[in-house]
Parts: C-alpha cells; sequence; structure tokens
C-alpha cells in the first residue's frame, strides 16, 4: 500500500496510510505540536519521547510503536518497510479506546495516575505485572507505573496499588514476598547467625556427638582421639554413626566472650546503609502482579467533571482570598506578636517563565488551579491561598513551628513538580519564589 507523507521538514512527521494517520516523533516538544492535529496512532524514535506520550494525558491510549528494540511499554515495534504488521493492532486498539476518548481524568495527582493506568490495562487486555530486577531496591520494579508516573519508588508504588486493591479496583496474586531495611528499605540484605550473647559473628560451631552406650553428649572435639573417637566419659570407642552414636545436634562456641549455645541469632545487615537489623525490624512486602477488577472497569468509565479556573466569580469566591485581602491579613499578620512561640509563614511559588509564555490565558487559569487543588489539602482551617495577576499562587500559613514548616515546604515543593512531570509540563517547571517568616 502507498504511504503519503505529509510533514517531514519540521515537527513531528505525518504519514497516511490508507484510513489512518501516523505520527513519527522524534523529539518531546513534537507532542506539543501533535496536540491539534487527528492521528491515529504515534511511532517514536526514541525511549525518551515515549515516556512522554504515555505521560500526556490526550496521548495517553494512543496505539504506540517504536522503532527498533525497547524494553519500555508499546504496543510493538515498527519497521517502515513493513508497516501493514501493525495495521491490524492499531484497528483493534482504535475500537478499544473509543469508549474512553472523551471521558476526562480526575485532578487528584494519584487517581489520575490509576484512571490513566486502568484505562491503558483494559484496552491492551493486560495484567499489571512487576519485574524482577537488581536495579530497584525491593528487587522488583512496575514499568508501566513509572513510564505513566515519573515515580521510581517501589515501596510508594506498592503502598499505592495496596491502597487501590482495598478500594476493590483490583485483584491481586501475590508472587513473591521480600524483607527490607528498617532504614532505607533496601531488600539487599546480608543474612548471619551471630552469638546470642554479645552479638559476635566469630563463631566456630561444632557438631554434638551422642553415644548411646552411656548417654554422654558433647562436642565432637571431646571424642576426638589419636586412634579414633573415643568417648571421654566410659573410654569406648565409637566405630559405626547411628549404630554406636549419633550426631543430634551443633553447638556455636563465640570467639569473642567465649560463650557457648545451641541458639543463635540472626542479624541482617543491609548492604545499601550498612545498618545492622535485627530480623524482628525487618518489613515484609508482598510483590503482588494485578488484574482489573470489575469495580475497576467500571471506575475507569466515570467521567471526571473537569472545572475551569476563573469561569464563575462566585467559584473563585469561595476558593480563594481576594489578592488585596489576603495582603491586608498578611500586614495584620507580620504585627501581631506571637506569644506561642509559633509564627506565620508566607509563600509565594510559581510557574517558571518558560511554561507560562507558552500558555494562552486559559491554559495558565486552568494549571494554576489544578495546582491550587493539590495546595488545598495541606491548609489549615486559618491559612489562606490566593493568586495574584501574574499567575502566582500565594500562601500565608498561620502558627507553624518551624519544623512543621519546613517539612511542609519540602512537601509542596516535591508535590507540585510530581503533578506538573506526571502530565508532562516538564521537570522542575515550578519553584517557591518567596519563603518567609513575617516575624523576621
Amino acid at each position: 500500500m502507498h504511504l503519503k507523507k505529509v510533514i517531514s521538514k519540521a515537527g513531528p512527521e505525518l504519514i497516511q496510510h490508507g484510513k489512518f494517520n501516523l505520527a513519527k516523533l522524534r523529539h518531546e516538544k513534537d507532542i506539543r505540536v501533535l496536540k491539534d492535529k487527528e492521528v491515529d496512532a504515534i511511532i517514536v524514535e526514541h525511549t525518551s519521547v515515549l515516556q512522554a506520550v504515555l505521560l500526556d494525558s490526550a496521548l495517553y491510549l494512543k496505539p504506540l510503536f517504536v522503532q527498533g528494540k525497547t524494553e519500555h511499554n508499546c504496543d510493538g515495534f515498527f519497521d517502515p518497510n513493513q508497516i501493514d504488521r501493525i495495521i491490524g493492532k492499531i484497528e483493534i486498539l482504535t475500537k478499544e479506546i473509543e469508549v474512553y476518548q472523551n471521558l476526562a481524568l480526575p485532578k487528584d495527582p494519584n487517581k489520575r495516575l490509576i484512571t490513566k493506568v486502568i484505562r491503558y490495562l483494559l484496552t491492551r487486555k493486560l495484567n499489571l505485572e512487576p519485574k524482577n530486577t537488581r536495579l530497584a531496591k525491593i528487587g522488583y520494579s512496575y514499568p508501566l507505573i513509572e513510564d505513566f508516573s515519573i515515580e521510581y519508588d517501589p515501596i510508594h508504588i506498592l503502598k499505592h496499588l495496596n491502597n487501590y486493591t482495598e478500594e476493590g479496583l483490583f485483584i491481586e496474586n501475590t508472587i513473591d514476598k521480600v524483607n527490607v531495611c528498617y532504614e532505607c528499605q533496601s531488600s539487599y540484605l546480608n543474612f548471619s547467625e551471630c552469638c546470642t550473647k554479645c552479638n559476635s559473628l566469630d563463631l566456630e560451631t561444632e557438631e554434638l556427638v551422642h553415644h548411646f552406650r552411656c548417654a554422654y553428649v558433647g562436642p565432637q572435639s571431646d571424642f576426638t582421639k589419636a586412634e579414633g573417637m573415643v568417648c571421654p566419659k566410659c573410654d569406648h570407642q565409637l566405630k559405626h554413626i547411628g549404630i554406636d552414636y549419633d550426631k543430634p545436634s551443633e553447638i556455636h562456641n563465640c570467639k569473642s566472650c567465649n560463650h557457648s549455645s545451641q541458639e543463635t541469632k540472626m542479624k541482617a545487615k543491609c548492604v545499601d546503609c550498612c545498618k545492622e537489623n535485627a530480623l524482628e525490624q525487618l518489613t515484609t512486602y508482598s510483590i503482588h502482579n494485578y488484574q482489573v477488577s470489575e469495580k475497576g472497569k467500571a471506575f475507569a468509565l466515570e467521567h471526571q467533571e473537569e472545572k475551569s479556573f476563573g469561569t464563575s466569580s462566585s467559584d473563585m469566591e469561595n476558593s480563594f482570598t481576594n489578592f488585596g485581602v489576603f495582603n491586608m491579613i498578611k500586614k495584620h499578620e507580620a504585627r501581631r506578636i506571637h506569644s506561642n512561640g509559633l509564627s506565620t509563614y508566607h509563600i509565594e511559588t510559581g510557574l517558571k517563565k518558560e511554561l507560562l509564555s507558552s500558555l494562552n490565558t486559559n491554559l495558565k487559569q486552568a494549571l494554576v488551579e489544578e495546582l491550587t487543588v493539590i495546595i488545598r489539602p495541606y491548609l489549615k482551617e486559618n491559612d489562606l491561598i490566593a493568586i495574584d495577576a501574574q499567575y502566582n499562587i500565594h500562601m500565608l500559613f498561620i502558627d507553624y513551628t518551624t519544623d512543621a514548616y519546613a517539612i511542609l515546604l519540602d512537601t509542596l515543593q516535591y508535590n507540585l513538580n510530581k503533578m506538573l512531570r506526571d502530565n508532562a509540563w516538564g521537570e522542575d517547571s515550578i519553584a517557591i519564589e518567596q519563603a518567609i517568616n513575617l516575624e523576621e
């Protein structure tokens, strides 16, 4: 069948093949251009672009092919000389994807992620499978979750998956269990026996010998003589194991403290952080594969209403503090004397200028609203949030300890950037412009 190259000079390369329009992406920036075009499938040259497509909320379900081999999640490999091989798959996936095509995604980042993953699994008729890898701290990873979220902490991923399993979205099947270090959560552990008295690893282990004739039990060294094995109690020679004697157990002699015992303690030394863990300190995690349940299928079909920032003045008044009022309260808080050892902090955070300049007014407003959705759960009842004319978000955190404020600041920075990364807005697209203690 004849291939018609539609665009080849700049941006994505569009290829028409029969009734299908295929887009070939060379760079992540091509994705922005692609959103304005009707495409049935996407071909990428590099795996970095592949992940950027999966992160994009408008493109993540499109049939996705890689030109070359990859271990990342995709629908197949593209050979420009054998394009007919992928057409059948595109037809099947297009029908599966159609049911979700016009459904919005939740604003909450965690629900957004799990919705995208479930829809992807259902359209591809897959289960969520762990991958055994030495590169992951717990020995397993979930590549699909990582491709969809920029979240590489496997324990964090496991906890989220288990939470959604408890809600009934998945049916889990346990395939393994791993023990992890109490300190750093690594499963790279070295298990050793140690002395029950002083915890030394310097143990010398001997077999115990039980002489049937006189019932004497002692370490094998007590029986060893030049002429063979002789009982130190009755002087009879032991010739045949099972007839004259047996070896019922072992005894462990500590060369550090000379303590002898038939028991030992086990400890697990973490190879990554060198912490010595007692066995009871280890945390055990179950590794599952996950099948989408009937409730999960229904969850994937739920339509989440997306509100546009600034569309309703009443909504705005209910959601945010007027910026002028915000500044008046800020001045009042700066003059207030805090006799309880607490302080009030003003945090100003804003999108990078490079990102703002690439968006129109509606997109700027919608993006800022999404960010405030993430911020709002961290606000106490008396805290305030406002937005200025330059789309900067201002927060007033009233009556906080220094430690609580520091934790809050780090948490906000991480979660705001995570939302932007998860939705392909770019790395570190938002920054804390100002964070001050009003008393200083």
